[in-house]
């Protein structure tokens, strides 16, 4: 049967070339799109062009109003800096390489310091801000690959006397200085950075991005051991939420509104936890909020010893990835325990063992974590249900070993039952 495109022969050839312009149309069209949201690389390509004809006067013209636009706040800071450099080497190129009438002039105007101090800046900027976030990354996995490189600290080095008047700097430095050191002071000032009007004026994603790996690395405290961490923490969730940090496109991270819920649970607030819960709720995409809102009434319900209740919402969570995993089957023991169900806890513990056999899939801390948890709570189950003479002495020796120990995942919770069973 012969087929007819408006009316004429349908041929397969002829319509891919259709369709190969038609597409070819829509990409101009979204480049010329994007370029009318970006005013400073219009400046850049009209500084090239203009370059190209040694038109010398439109040049500076054009060159005073790029540099006003740099002044814009709601750019970002890699933005600002890349498009200053890029700037930069276009009048460097016009004044170094070109003929003018006034070169001279201009060379004392634009020495080769001030190239060289931008292109520096420029680089520093972009290794800091992909280091803070690399850290970031490797603290999930349990690694220290960037602490360690000898590159990051000459790079650390080099930054030092730029921090002076770029609070971009000045904040990336910082920050990379608290996951070194880890001290109180270090995050104080941090903290008392993020306080000031400068960081209320940085671009969004760029003061999410700080928030972020802020509160991921002092988490990482607490669960490492630091229980006083957990104050700071607390206060670091309502700071990134003031700041809208956890949002992305109108919606909030799942990450961050577990770990409001659980931190909250964790300090005894129960009630901020729920008013989180039903305000925040709403904001989860669509796609996932089922089975975090299911997650997040579990542990709520748990809480509150409401253990049926937490386990039919655990049943109805599927684990998205290794984390959650780890975190419906924790939840799933600690029920089991609370009901004195031992018998379903040994089953539970084969399949998270085995899970854990694929170690790629999990971070070298949330490994350890998790074999810690297993080995304070088996002693403790077996101790109950058996029976046993000795269970005081044991019970102390326990809890005098659970507290030394660092990365215990539910460590909160198995210092509360062992101490309770002394």
């Amino acid at each position: 049967m012969e087929q007819h495109v408006l009316g004429k022969n349908f041929r397969e050839s002829s319509f891919r070339n259709v369709v190969s312009d038609l597409l070819n149309s829509v990409e101009q069209h979204l480049i010329w799109m994007n370029l009318q949201k970006k005013p400073l690389l219009q400046h850049r390509l009209l500084l090239e062009e203009y370059y190209e004809r040694d038109l010398e006067e439109i040049f500076d013209m054009r060159l005073k109003g790029a540099r006003q636009d740099l002044e814009n706040k709601t750019s970002s800071h890699l933005s600002k800096s890349l498009n200053s450099f890029l700037i930069d080497e276009q009048e460097y190129s016009f004044v170094h390489f070109r003929m003018s009438n006034t070169k001279h002039k201009t060379i004392k105007a634009f020495p080769s310091e001030k190239i060289l101090k931008s292109l520096i800046k420029m680089f520093l900027t972009r290794y800091l801000y992909y280091y803070s976030t690399g850290i970031s990354i490797e603290t999930m996995y349990g690694q220290e690959n960037l602490m360690k490189s000898n590159e990051s600290q000459l790079f650390l080095q080099l930054a030092l006397p730029y921090s002076k008047d770029d609070f971009f700097i000045q904040t990336q430095l910082l920050l990379i200085r608290f996951t070194h050191s880890k001290s109180k002071e270090s995050l104080g000032e941090l903290l008392k950075l993020m306080q000031s009007a400068h960081f209320k004026e940085m671009n969004t994603e760029e003061r999410k991005s700080l928030l972020t790996t802020t509160v991921n690395y002092v988490q990482k405290l607490y669960v490492k051991g630091d229980e006083s961490k957990l104050t700071e923490l607390l206060k670091l969730l309502d700071f990134a939420l003031e700041h809208k940090g956890p949002f992305r496109k109108g919606n909030i991270s799942d990450s961050f509104f577990l770990n409001y819920v659980f931190m909250n649970i964790t300090a005894g607030q129960f009630q901020k936890a729920e008013i989180f819960f039903n305000e925040q709720g709403a904001f989860l995409h669509h796609k996932t909020a089922k089975n975090t809102l299911n997650y997040a009434l579990s542990n709520l319900e748990f809480a509150k010893k409401n253990y049926a209740k937490a386990l039919q919402h655990l049943n109805q969570v599927t684990p998205t990835n290794p984390q959650r995993f780890l975190g419906i089957k924790n939840l799933t023991l600690k029920i089991h325990f609370e009901t004195e169900e031992f018998e379903h806890i040994n089953g539970v513990i084969d399949t998270i063992r085995h899970k854990l056999i694929n170690e790629e899939y999990f971070s070298k801390e949330n490994i350890q974590s998790e074999k810690n948890f297993l080995k304070f709570l088996l002693p403790l189950v077996n101790t109950l249900s058996k029976g046993k003479k000795n269970k005081q002495q044991e019970m102390s020796t326990l809890l005098t070993t659970l507290k030394k120990t660092e990365f215990v995942f539910q460590k909160d919770w198995l210092i509360s039952k062992i101490s309770n069973h002394k």
